[in-house]
């Protein structure tokens, strides 16, 4: 019988446990279960919070993919912990360059000089098995599992609208859908570092983004996603992971049906598609602002990209971004699709305790679970 993907869950949130483990003091930051399969986590130092590369557990189904992962390393001269655990299970842990999925395209950007090695405090961004985003000599580096080149493009139409970091030519040498680099702006963001007057002007960015819908070039447009946004889709989606590690918090999840919006209605714009605080940067100083970071573009309402942002920031703060919004555009979105826009909003970021590897998750999500059952949806 197979370990259950619960206790195992709980093991590696025990920091004490999950130190032991992996033979140095760290704590799981970052988290992604596949039930019976997988359990990948990216590491932080206990103490200063530092990256410190990433640590999966292995169910027998998936125990052959160890080797490979450990063979794969050793080219690039890494090293990578491999320890059998109860049950068929076994554990691995290794260097952000030791990535499972990361650590050609890593090993060959260290070996021709786009990065001697990562320090710690140089990371600025890790998703185990998906990206890493650090800071070098020569700007921000990106390194993506795939996907880059659509996302450049799309950086490079919206920079031709609105402030963006400017992309700077790797040459062709390099895989596009895999590296990029651009300049390092900004000494913080709007959730670092929160303005008013800043914050109105980022809704009045996402105004600017969203007109340009019309004037994208047809290769850019062809590239986009057109999702609708469903409280189904996203329901279903978080019961999913929920079912094999807490099926009462999944039965309350596919409750939500009844008493949230079904769906989002409007025009379809071109949307940043996780419009927050942390993705506007800003140089206080010379207060340039530029937005970042288009990994989820597409076309949808453009209500989604407004409810994303209400749906982080507090009262306040939302009432100037609409007023920018409002101000650029010249109105915003009526507030019944903007009500729901940031109960769906609310709604794609139930399960995120559980990501961020919160040991108390299950509380958490039943706190957020709990707002939008005795709400409807209405934020307290």
């Amino acid at each position: 019988m197979s370990a259950p993907v619960a206790g195992v869950l709980r093991t590696v949130l025990d920091a004490d446990a999950l130190s032991e483990l992996v033979s140095r003091p760290v704590r799981a930051v970052r988290l992604r279960v596949k039930p019976e399969v997988s359990l990948l986590m990216a590491l932080a130092e206990r103490d200063s919070g530092r990256t410190a590369g990433w640590a999966r557990v292995l169910w027998p189904v998936s125990a052959s993919k160890a080797t490979e992962v450990r063979l794969r390393a050793e080219r690039y001269g890494q090293q990578v912990l491999t320890r059998t655990l109860p049950d068929g299970l076994i554990l691995q842990a290794g260097p952000e360059l030791a990535d499972p999925k990361l650590a050609d395209h890593l090993g060959r950007a260290r070996e021709r000089g786009l990065l001697a090695g990562i320090a710690p405090e140089a990371v600025l961004r890790y998703n185990p098995a998906r990206r890493l985003v650090l800071r070098t000599a020569d700007g921000v580096l990106r390194v993506r599992t795939g996907g880059g080149h659509r996302i450049d493009q799309i950086h490079r139409a919206v920079g031709m609208v609105v402030p963006v970091p400017r992309l700077i030519d790797l040459g062709g040498s390099w895989d596009p859908e895999h590296y990029s680099l651009q300049e390092l702006c900004g000494r913080t963001d709007l959730e670092q570092s929160p303005s008013q007057e800043d914050t109105r002007r980022a809704g009045a960015l996402l105004a600017q983004l969203h007109a340009s819908t019309s004037s994208l070039p047809d290769d850019v447009r062809a590239g986009l996603r057109s999702a609708p946004v469903s409280a189904e889709a996203l329901v279903r989606i978080h019961a999913q992971v929920l079912e094999p590690l807490a099926p009462a918090l999944a039965r309350r999840t596919r409750a939500l049906v009844a008493v949230l919006p079904t769906r989002l209605e409007g025009a379809p714009v071109l949307i940043h598609g996780d419009a927050s605080p942390d993705q506007f940067l800003r140089d206080p100083a010379s207060r340039s602002l530029w937005l970042t970071d288009f990994d989820r573009a597409r076309l949808a309402p453009a209500a989604v990209d407004l409810g994303s942002y209400l749906a982080v920031c507090p009262p306040e703060t939302g009432t100037a971004l609409l007023e920018g919004y409002q101000q650029e555009a010249g109105r915003v979105p009526d507030r019944r699709p903007l009500h729901a826009a940031t109960v769906l909003a609310e709604l794609s970021r139930l399960t995120e305790p559980l990501r961020h590897a919160d040991p108390a998750w299950a509380d958490a999500i039943s706190v957020r679970l709990s707002r939008l059952e005795d709400t409807g949806g209405q934020r307290a």
